[in-house]
C-alpha cells in the first residue's frame, strides 16, 4: 500500500462545494501514474490510499490547510465530498 497527500487552501462556494479539480486531481493523477510505473517496473503496489479522506487537524498547520478530498465544516461537523473526491 502506499499513500500521500497535499495541503491546500481549499474555499467552499455558498452551498459547501470545493471545486479543488485541478490542483488536487492533477496531483493524484501524476502520483497515480508513477504508482503504475512502479508496479510495471516490478513494486508490489497493491493499494493507493488518498491522505486523508477527511479535513483534519494538522500538528504543524492546525486547521488552516485542508488535505482532505472531503471538506469537512468544522463548526457543523457535516462531511461534504469536494469535486477531487467525486472523480477519485
Amino acid at each position: 500500500m502506499t499513500e500521500n497527500g497535499a495541503a491546500y487552501n481549499d474555499h467552499p462556494d455558498d452551498n459547501g462545494f470545493v471545486d479543488n479539480s485541478k490542483p488536487r486531481q492533477r496531483y493524484i493523477r501524476y502520483h497515480l501514474a508513477a504508482a503504475h510505473r512502479a508496479i510495471k517496473a516490478g513494486a508490489n503496489i497493491t493499494r493507493y490510499l488518498v491522505r486523508s479522506p477527511l479535513d483534519n487537524f494538522e500538528w504543524a498547520r492546525g486547521y488552516t490547510s485542508r488535505f482532505g478530498i472531503v471538506r469537512v465544516d468544522f463548526y457543523a461537523l457535516e462531511r461534504i465530498p469536494k469535486a477531487s473526491a467525486l472523480w477519485f
